[in-house]
């Protein structure tokens, strides 16, 4: 047993093997009321993966937050407003994904649930998951469903059909359903406690599509297969490392006729993984555009598949067009459409931080791997029998509804008659489709703004009619999706006969999303469609507006931008990976700051970050999660963000806690210094997607910088928690790292910073603003040095990698303030983020500069990219802390330009307003704080008063 709210309950499962992909489970409780109190009732609960309840039919939450696989988090509702007297019933549906992600590592699969019920003069009583809980598998939802992609779990796919609705309700007989099986600590089970959670539950609030832009017939193009090689290559492995390997996949082509075949891969060969492909024995290379014309032959052709390259997903995703349908068969398996041949080599590819020797084998020239590679005809592959097993069917996935989003024809647009807009409108009204032979419906709805969290729809429609929702952050001037690269956003839907309602339990990100009905015969009528809009639950009690319409625009974009990206943790973003990327937390975090003060949210990240140290020597770059890696620099940053926590916060209370491992993370780099006092790690060193010269087994200098940086922060920490000698400590190493840098990575021709310092002993001759960014901010340079890169600052050399993009702007940003550049900060603003909004997206992008796409971002919608919103707070509206919790609080506007601005700022103690004005002889400033606040006023302030807080 293990406790969990006020008592214990038991962990729990089906009895089947809880380590299954893709598993739904339900899990029944009824119980008796004699009565009805005023008092709470309380439903405490946690599983592994995630789970989705229910008290009387109605839904009342879903979860946990992510954690650590020892320590999960457990959620707890007020439940009282959803009993009744006499019959009650608890139902949850639990699916396990039985694969570790970016946000989750792979436990096995559990419920653990209690609910303390009130009673009568203060009496309570308690029912906890045990063996007297009914238990049965969902069989609505598709196990064979494929990746989202390399950081999220499962898509999904759901009929209707497969499972009574009413297993939520009162009234489902579920007698005959098995028992739930208790499990025991000696089967190994991965929880040492459970912990409440320590942040709010997200919010739901309903948000429509702005239109429906556009309805057109659309007919899917060729046939797709979707395969999950893991099993497979990797049968004991539910880590989510990147991997190296050599192996075949095969099948017989099974074709009418002698014909061409053209086969495509939507993505690139890291975020799926494909290969050469060899048919009866003729070699096709894949192209460019990922695509490859091969000949068949009329009866079975010999398929294989070469899988010899890196990839993160070890998933094959491919199309296949050609005059008439053909057939993928392996000839003595009627249940498998394709085999795997291997691994006959396999290596996992995770950067950890240990300087251990990486010997990369020359795989290509393995003799079993070759022979296999020559087999023309299925007997050839006989000699192979021990290394040849099928794909299973749970593992092949017939219903992607990413490819026929890809590889389509559109037949016929459809005018847009005005009842269609019924469908996204918040009444009874609906819209009415009228399928034909011609093809199958797509609407597009434009959801206005990145729209986060969960699709809901309702529609009458005929039995087997398939509804198909596929979100994407841009379209063309044409409708045409701009298409998500290594990612499946999509849901699949099968309806059963007459009004029903789905409300999609997997969260998502899209703008745009096109809904195509499939398969049916009968006209359907769609009620509703909308995203339930999920986030940590915030005030909008950071405000900014000025003279300039274009920067408020920008600061708005920023804020929304944030708040999408705002989970049980920080987010990257929204849609591609919903993962919470340490290093891009630090900037994000000042984001929050200004526009929300959320500290309870960036205390909860942080500490997260802690628990990596234990399986890395350093922590880790994105956590909770099952990739195990190292990016250095985000190390690094988490050490900037823990202190500057405390600054805005004042929470000291968190310093004593994580102080701990920040001293461990510090003795994990210093153990990793070289006898120059370099640092010298294995690990993924880049710092942004820029030209730089950075290898993972270098000496990095913005790293050495940045170690430099974090040193004098722990040693600040310190001295905060009066820990003297160990100030002393950090700081005399933060000097011999300064000085190092100067003596062996400083080009005295270049009079700059050299990228980095290679194995030879040579200086790279690669030189970035990036580099002396982070080098001037950690304030390696002094003298001549300092003032040569306050010069580049401001005038960036030609010959250097310059920086475009927003999340490095974000220290250029910093340098610029340092030397009150201010007017360059907010010119750059409007260059960079007024693209942005002059192409009319809502959000802030990744990237304006991609080299290796063909677009300028992958992602439209992106945390780390949201400076504005920070930097036209800091500098513009001019607060910032002087002291830890703005207890002592700086107001220094700079006016850039601008003819007046006002706003608040958030603080622990309430918010700062500020309103000014610009004229001739400086600034006229007016504004309130609360008590308890020293205010101290810049030097460009003229006239100030401070008018009572709160009028």
């Amino acid at each position: 047993m293990m406790r969990i709210g006020n008592g214990e309950a038991h962990w729990i499962w089906d009895g089947d093997d809880p380590r299954k992909r893709n598993r739904w489970v339900i899990f029944r409780k009824k119980f008796t009321l004699d009565e009805l109190v005023e008092e709470s009732s309380w439903l405490h609960i946690t599983a592994d993966s995630k789970y989705a309840a229910y008290v009387n039919g109605r839904f009342i939450g879903t979860g946990p937050a992510r954690g650590w696989p020892s320590t999960p988090f457990y959620d707890t509702y007020d439940i009282g407003e959803h009993l009744r007297t006499q019959d009650n019933v608890v139902a949850i549906l639990v699916q396990h994904y039985g694969i570790s992600t970016f946000q989750y590592i792979e436990g096995r699969g559990s419920l653990l649930a209690r609910l303390e019920l009130a009673g009568s003069e203060g009496r309570t009583s308690a029912i906890g998951s045990d063996r007297s809980w009914r238990v049965h598998p969902h069989e609505g939802y598709a196990r064979s469903a494929e990746r989202i992609c390399c950081q999220l779990a499962w898509t999904e796919i759901y009929d209707a059909n497969g499972m009574d609705e009413w297993w939520k309700d009162i009234s489902c007989e579920d007698d005959e359903w098995d028992l739930a099986v208790e499990l025991k600590e000696e089967v190994g089970l991965p929880w040492q406690a459970v912990r409440k959670r320590d942040i709010p539950h997200l919010t739901e609030t309903v948000i429509y599509p702005r239109a429906v832009e556009g309805v057109r017939r659309v007919v899917p193009r060729g046939q797709s297969v979707s395969l999950d090689l893991q099993p497979n290559l990797f049968p004991e492995s539910r880590d989510a490392n990147p991997r190296k390997v050599l192996a075949l996949v095969a099948c017989q082509i099974v074709a009418p006729r002698e014909m061409p075949c053209v086969i495509s891969f939507p993505w690139d060969n890291w975020l799926s993984t494909y290969g050469s492909l060899s048919v009866k024995g003729t070699i096709y290379e894949v192209s460019a555009s990922r695509e490859v014309e091969i000949r068949l032959l009329a009866g079975a052709n010999l398929f294989l598949m070469r899988i010899s390259e890196p990839f993160h997903l070890g998933s094959v995703f491919f199309n296949a067009q050609a005059d008439e349908p053909v057939t993928f068969v392996v000839p003595g398996e009627p249940s498998a459409s394709f085999v795997t041949l291997g691994p006959f080599r396999s290596r996992t590819l995770a950067q950890t931080g240990e300087n251990l020797p990486q010997t990369e084998e020359d795989w290509e020239t393995d003799e079993r791997f070759e022979k296999a590679w020559q087999a023309k005809e299925w007997g050839d592959l006989l000699s192979f029998r021990q290394w040849i097993r099928p794909i299973a069917p749970e593992q092949t996935c017939r219903d992607n509804v990413y490819m026929p989003n890809r590889y389509k024809d559109i037949v016929q647009e459809i005018p847009l008659t005005p009842d269609l807009q019924n469908m996204i409108l918040p009444n009874s009204a609906y819209g009415m489709l009228y399928p034909d032979s011609q093809g199958d419906i797509e609407l597009l709805l434009d959801f206005g703004q990145e729209a986060t969290g969960y699709i809901q729809f309702e529609l009458d429609a005929e039995q087997g009619t398939v509804v198909d929702c596929y979100g994407v952050e841009r379209v063309g001037a044409d409708l045409a999706p701009e298409h998500s690269e290594g990612m499946n956003n999509t849901l699949r839907y099968v309806s059963r006969e007459g009004k029903q309602l789905y409300r999609s339990l997997v969260r998502r990100g899209f703008r745009y999303l096109f809904v195509t009905f499939r398969k049916a015969k009968r006209p359907i009528k769609v009620f509703d469609v909308h995203v339930r809009f999920s986030t940590y639950p915030v005030t909008e009690n950071g405000r900014l507006e000025c003279s300039d319409e274009r920067l408020n625009r920008i600061w708005d974009i920023s804020r929304k931008t944030l708040l999408a990206c705002m989970e049980d943790t920080l987010v990257d973003c929204p849609a591609y990976e919903q993962t919470f990327w340490v290093g891009d937390a630090r900037n994000v975090s000042l984001v929050n700051y200004y526009c929300f003060g959320s500290y309870p949210l960036i205390r909860r990240c942080l500490s997260l970050v802690a628990g990596s140290l234990q399986r890395s020597p350093v922590t880790e770059s994105q956590v909770p999660s099952g990739w195990h890696n190292v990016l250095t620099a985000w190390s690094l940053l988490w050490v900037a963000a823990c202190k500057e926590y405390y600054v805005y916060s004042g929470d000291v209370a968190f310093l004593k806690e994580i102080y701990p491992s920040l001293q461990r993370n510090m003795e994990g780099f210093l153990a990793r210094l070289n006898d120059r006092d370099l640092l010298q790690m294995n690990a993924w060193n880049m710092l942004e997607w820029a030209a730089m010269d950075t290898p993972d087994d270098g000496i990095a200098t913005h790293l050495n910088a940045s170690l430099a940086n974090a040193l004098e922060a722990v040693a600040d920490i310190a001295e905060e928690l009066a820990y003297e000698r160990d100030a002393a400590r950090w700081r005399q190493v933060a000097e011999k790292i300064k000085l190092a840098v100067n003596r062996w990575l400083w080009d005295e021709e270049k009079l700059a910073y050299a990228d980095s310092l290679r194995s030879d002993g040579t200086l790279s001759n690669v030189f970035s603003m990036q580099t002396q960014v982070m080098v001037y901010l950690a304030d390696c340079a002094s003298g001549s040095r300092k003032t040569r890169l306050e010069q580049y600052l401001q005038q960036p050399p030609d010959s250097f990698v310059q920086i475009v993009n927003p999340f490095m702007l974000f220290f250029y940003f910093e340098a610029l303030s340092r030397i009150e550049r201010q007017n360059q900060i907010v010119e750059l603003i409007r260059e960079v983020w007024g693209r942005m909004i002059d192409e009319g997206t809502e959000s802030c992008w990744e990237t304006v500069s991609r080299p290796d796409m063909d677009r300028p971002t992958r992602s439209y919608c992106h945390a780390w990219s949201t400076a504005p919103g920070y930097f036209m707070g800091s500098e513009i509206l001019g607060v910032r802390p002087l002291a830890p919790g703005f207890t002592r609080a700086l107001i220094d506007p700079k006016p850039c330009g601008l003819h007046w601005a006002k706003g608040a700022v958030p603080v622990p103690q309430g918010t700062i307003e500020i309103e000014w004005r610009s004229a001739a002889d400086g600034i006229s400033l007016q504004y309130a704080a609360p008590p308890g606040i020293e205010v101290v006023i810049g030097r460009d302030v003229v006239h100030h008063v401070r008018i009572e807080y709160g009028e």
